[in-house]
């Protein structure tokens, strides 16, 4: 009913609405819906991007988030937390555990700041693969 409305408005063309709706279409578990209304995105912003990243990454799609992240940078736009976030969620799922690492890195690197939920990612990550954090990992949280 939502999406049919946007529709019928005119709004379906908004940036916002757009990432809404592959927002509600990922997090409802459909997919391809959220793959065909980000298709018809010419240029998505992060946000966009974002829930289609965060889509992947709650269905176990790991290796799709991954390459949805060499987008993300290939369009030039800067990561945020909830890009991270994404990734780290994805990685963590999938043992991925030295793509975590180096999404961390990264994060440090390019100046997101980690928030909770970003280092206890990285502990359940390390955690399952029998690892522990490092003084690479550890850093202030607060």
């Amino acid at each position: 009913m939502i999406h049919s409305q946007a529709r019928r408005t005119g709004y379906e063309i908004e940036m916002s609405v757009c990432g809404s709706l592959v927002d509600m279409y990922a997090k409802n578990g459909d997919l391809q819906a959220a793959q065909s209304i980000f298709s018809h995105v010419s240029n998505p912003d992060l946000k966009c991007l974002n829930a289609m990243l965060g889509g992947y990454s709650h269905h176990g799609m790991a290796e799709e988030a991954l390459e949805f992240f060499e987008t993300i940078l290939k369009c030039g736009l800067r990561p945020d937390q909830v890009t991270i976030l994404s990734l780290l969620s994805a990685c963590n799922h999938s043992g991925m555990v030295e793509r975590g690492k180096f999404l961390w890195n990264h994060m440090m690197e390019n100046g997101v700041i980690p928030g909770h939920k970003h280092y206890s990612c990285m502990v359940s990550l390390l955690s399952r693969a029998g690892q522990r954090l490092s003084n690479r990992l550890t850093v202030n949280a607060s």
